[in-house]
């Protein structure tokens, strides 16, 4: 199994097709195995090299229990040494939710890493709004992942058997550590007007993020928003015969004008 290794923590990733390397960054209570559930993969792996990561605390990378394990920082570290394990410099990067986080931190970090940035369901602002939901995540933590999964099912609709059973193998101690450490994350509106590669943001209408989300994408100097109507943010993950066809349209847009400048 290919695992990079972050200050000790080993990170699991996976590489499919063939193509300009594609970074996909899951959500809390994910991983990479989502992106295949969900047509993501399939869909992607003709056109891009993706390297599909499992963030620490999840799927078959390590999962320490300390919050203090899950700064933005060593976030980001887990990324940069898988690239670094691959030996690539430069990659498009997808980001939903958490990883849509990782991503702005990546950009804060080092934007030279980044070719491009889609932005899934997330906002780079801190506001009342904002942590209030994610409260409400930590809190349907505490309650179990039963509870957690019967909710967000309920949410986004039936799932998958292999989906849920997967949601429920988590580990829950895990989770709320990572859950928790992103109370302490200070946001990203600081350094959207540096963010100057090519972005994509898109957001279900029905997402509790879509307002920050429609806002950011004005700031930076070279970003697309995208609203996905009726969809809430589970659901803006679910439905990725929704979210694919304005991604890869994206992204398409990215390689045919790299050619013309060739």
């Amino acid at each position: 199994m290919p695992f990079a290794v972050n200050q000790g923590v080993c990170i699991y990733y996976e590489v499919e097709g063939h193509g300009p390397p594609l970074v996909l960054h899951h959500g809390i209570a994910m991983s990479l195995e989502f992106w295949r559930y969900y047509g993501y993969v399939e869909a992607l792996k003709k056109s891009h090299q993706l390297i599909l990561i499992d963030a620490r605390g999840h799927g078959a990378s390590d999962k320490p229990c300390d919050p203090a394990a899950y700064h933005m920082d060593l976030m980001v570290g887990d990324v940069l040494a898988v690239l670094d394990e691959l030996e690539i410099a430069t990659a498009h990067y997808w980001g939903f939710s958490m990883g849509a986080v990782v991503g702005f931190q990546i950009a804060r970090h080092d934007l030279t890493r980044l070719h491009s940035f889609t932005v899934g369901g997330m906002s780079p602002y801190v506001t009342q709004l904002e942590k209030r939901y994610s409260a409400r995540v930590a809190q349907l933590l505490g309650m179990g992942l039963q509870v957690f999964v019967d909710l967000l099912e309920e949410a986004s609709g039936t799932m998958s058997h292999e989906a849920k059973a997967l949601m429920l193998d988590n580990d829950l101690q895990a989770l709320r550590a990572a859950s928790s450490a992103f109370d302490q994350w200070p946001g990203a509106a600081d350094i959207l007007s540096t963010i100057t590669i090519p972005c994509l943001v898109y957001a279900g209408e029905a997402d509790y993020y879509r307002s920050g989300a429609r806002e950011c994408a004005k700031h930076m100097p070279n970003a697309t928003f995208v609203p996905l109507p009726k969809l809430s943010h589970a659901l803006s993950f679910t439905r990725g015969d929704l979210v694919l066809p304005h991604v890869t349209q994206f992204l398409a847009g990215i390689s045919q004008r790299e050619e013309r400048i060739s």
